[in-house]
């Protein structure tokens, strides 16, 4: 009996033993987390539709792509910056919209101030009323959104007429669906020359993108 349980007990310290060596080289283990580039290595197929809105110049050597929305407080901050940049900078730099309304968990996403800006750009002011909508600290409600036409002094019948018809939703369909296929799932996501810019990472947005035209 007692060599039982002196057997016993010498197992119980050599386990106790292995134990304790296997806590310590485990708190030595050191992990890193791998951080995704601020920008990708990898290209990105991004057509630009003779259809997207487009800001600055055509030819720039820059292209920037912001997939967006409207009524989202992330996409309206980036896109006052991207705005301000492009403007700032017209021969160097272009922007191009893609639509990308945030998807809703128990409710479509909303597209109507996404349909407002398309029918305010059939009247030549897209970026204008696109300004407005992220100047907003809000959400536009069908009020507001028809006020803002009002000031931007768009022939209101005309776009209450678009909005109405339909025949802006394939125009925002599209820039979703290509989203989709690039795996973005949430506004918002920018690009520039076709490559990923992770705009969470950015500290300072306005300087990385000075940095891409003084190359």
């Amino acid at each position: 009996m007692k060599k039982l349980l002196l057997i016993i007990g010498l197992c119980t310290i050599i386990l106790a033993i292995i134990f304790w060596r296997q806590v310590k080289r485990a708190q030595g283990i050191v992990t890193t987390a791998e951080v995704a580039p601020l920008i990708s290595f990898e290209n990105y197929p991004l057509p630009i539709l003779s259809s997207d809105p487009l800001r600055g110049n055509p030819g720039a050597p820059l292209t920037l792509v912001i997939f967006a929305d409207l009524g989202d407080a992330a996409s309206k901050k980036i896109l006052r910056t991207l705005a301000a940049f492009v403007d700032a900078h017209p021969s160097d730099a272009r922007l191009a919209w893609k639509d990308l309304p945030k998807s809703q968990l128990f409710s479509p996403a909303n597209l109507a101030p996404h349909v407002a800006a398309w029918c305010a750009g059939a009247q030549g002011k897209f970026w204008q009323y696109a300004d407005q909508l992220a100047a907003r600290p809000t959400k536009a409600g069908a009020k507001a959104l028809r006020e803002l036409a009002a000031a931007l002094k768009l022939n209101l019948t005309e776009w209450q007429q678009c909005l109405s018809s339909g025949t802006m939703e394939p125009g925002i369909d599209a820039g979703a669906s290509l989203a989709a296929a690039l795996g973005l799932k949430n506004p918002p996501a920018l690009f520039a020359n076709n490559k990923r810019v992770r705009v969470d990472q950015a500290v300072d947005l306005e300087q990385m993108l000075m940095s891409l035209i003084a190359k």
